[in-house]
């Protein structure tokens, strides 16, 4: 039973933190060139966003459920957001970092969804929004890293 949480485990984190690293490193970039006029960069983007949030959300859940199954069978796991040793306090600042990108995540489809305001959109906050779980996400594969090592 652990072995399929942890294939699912790390097959949902490569979705969800690889499609956001390969949206924000190749998708963005590459399409802010191509489309010159904002309403087809919008379009695109939207189409984009649309089919990313399913997967997105889905590795979530995914996370979540097989998350809890991993943590509570480490032999060192002290308990959810527990600082107690080295491995528990690593699990617990990745289950914080990966908390807040939840938060980023649904701040971000409201701001999205409520088609935000010229002031947000001229400073680009849900862009930087994006861009700040990129950054996340990365600290969430090597806190991963580092707390499987410890195993």
């Amino acid at each position: 039973m652990l072995v399929f949480a942890r294939v699912f485990h790390d097959l949902f984190t490569v979705v969800w933190i690889g499609g956001l690293l390969t949206m924000g490193l190749v998708v963005m970039p590459a399409a802010k060139k191509m489309f010159e006029d904002p309403e087809k960069f919008k379009k695109f983007t939207g189409i984009v966003h649309k089919r990313m949030s399913l997967l997105g959300n889905l590795s979530i859940a995914v996370l979540l459920v097989t998350g809890v199954l991993l943590a509570r069978n480490g032999s060192d796991f002290a308990g959810l957001f527990s600082f107690d040793n080295l491995y528990s306090g690593l699990l617990a600042v990745k289950h914080l970092v990966f908390l807040a990108m939840i938060i980023i995540v649904a701040a971000r489809n409201l701001i999205v969804k409520k088609q935000a305001s010229p002031v947000v959109q001229k400073k680009r906050i849900p862009e930087k929004m994006f861009l700040a779980n990129v950054a996340l996400g990365s600290v969430v594969v090597i806190l991963s890293s580092i707390v499987s090592a410890l195993r």
